[in-house]
Order: C-alpha cells, then structure tokens, then sequence
C-alpha cells in the first residue's frame, strides 16, 4: 500500500498549492491519508515560497501528516550520512549540487527515497493535478511489447481543446498505482489474462529474449511497467 505522496518543487508556489490542494482532494473523496511529503529544490529562497504552502496545507488538513525538506533539511541528510559511514562526497553528489550543474531534480527524488526507505511512493511533479481519464482509444487489456516505448500522444490546436476532449472520471488515484506496484510482471500478466486479456505480443524482440520477459504497459499512454517478469516495481 502507498504510504507516501512526494512533491518534487522548485520556485513555483502556485502550481504546488494547486498540485497539493488537488491530490488532497482525490485521497480524501477515497478515505486515503499518505504522508505528503514536500521536496523543495529551490535553495535558501524556497522558504519564501514552498514552505508556506506545505505549512498551510497541514493547518487546513490535519487528518495528513506532511513533512518538508529543503536545501538546509538535505545539508543536515548529508551530514547524518557521513556520520553514518557513507563517504561525504558521495552523499552531497547524490542530495545536492557540488557539481553546480544547476538540475538537481534527480537529488530532489534521492532525498525523498531515502526519507521513504522500504515504502511504496507515488511521485508527483508540482505541475500536476489528481485529474483521471481515459485516453481517447482506451483498451482494457494489457499490452506486452519488445518496443522501446508504447505511449501514444495526441496533440490538440490549445489546451481548452486537449481539456475538452478529455473524458474525465472519478478514480482513486493511489489503488491504480496499487494495482502494479509490488507485483511481477508475471503477476501482472497472469491477472491481465484471466481477466481483460492480454494484446497480442508485439516485437522486435532483443536477440536473446523471449516476448515473455520484455516491456509491459498500459495501451495507450502510459509508461511502461517492469522489464522482467521476475522484476519488483
């Protein structure tokens, strides 16, 4: 079960509170209270910005625990891994910017792995909302394919015409991600065929492998799942 929603920010409040605002709405219609968890990767300034926004979303909705870590929260992280034995250059490569490279959204997802450690977590980008539907040629059954991606795109003249084509229902948001995570693949195909079916196998196939332990996704519009039948998510 998911017991952590992590929000990756940097400098934009607005779509965070909207981010945030919109998912605590979807885990509340479904009984849902996951830690929230915000990751701010904007530096000394972000507390002008995110930390409010994580301060007033616990006051109005006490029901959640929510947690912040900004860059002197993963300052601290650095320095309990270095006590703890791991090299000091390694932990600040992997939760800060040494380097100044100026992207660290993959240290900002470090430091909410390690806060989640043995937890199944859903990932959630600030520009995003708990919004659900179906794609315009949706198929129930699962896809097994050898392709290196099967998602589709549709592109649309403006955003009001991509909204207005969509079909949007109710879903709780965190047991469709449930429904896979923690399972194999073969799991997952077993499930699939005694109950919507599986699609017809689609290649290439890499040299060496079997359609079996290959790629499996939703059709259309979703990324894959697992490489190996075997393989946990």
């Amino acid at each position: 079960m998911i017991g952590a929603v992590g929000f990756t920010t940097r400098g934009r409040p607005i779509a965070l509170e909207r981010c945030m605002r919109s998912f605590v709405e979807n885990l509340r219609a479904y009984g849902r209270s996951p830690q929230l968890i915000v990751l701010d990767d904007g530096g000394d300034a972000a507390y002008d910005s995110a930390y409010p926004i994580a301060a007033r979303i616990a006051a109005e909705f006490p029901e959640f625990e929510v947690l912040y870590a900004g860059l002197e929260q993963k300052r601290d992280l650095v320095e309990q891994l270095s006590r703890a034995g791991i090299d000091h250059a390694v932990a600040e490569f992997a939760l800060l910017d040494p380097e100044r490279c100026g992207y660290t959204l993959g240290a900002n997802r470090n430091a909410l792995q390690l806060e989640t450690l043995g937890e199944q977590v859903l990932y959630v980008d600030d520009d995003s909302e708990a919004l659900t539907a179906r794609p315009p040629a949706w198929d129930e059954r699962l896809l097994v394919s050898g392709h290196s991606s099967n998602q589709e795109y549709w592109y649309y003249p403006s955003h009001r015409d991509a909204v207005a084509a969509a079909s949007f229902e109710a879903a709780d948001l965190l047991a469709l991600h449930e429904s896979f995570l923690g399972r194999s693949g073969r799991e997952i195909v077993d499930a699939y065929a005694r109950g919507p079916g599986v699609l017809e196998l689609a290649g290439p196939w890499p040299t060496g492998t079997t359609p079996y332990a290959l790629w499996i996704g939703w059709l259309p519009g979703h990324d894959p799942v697992c490489r190996r039948p075997d393989d946990r998510l």
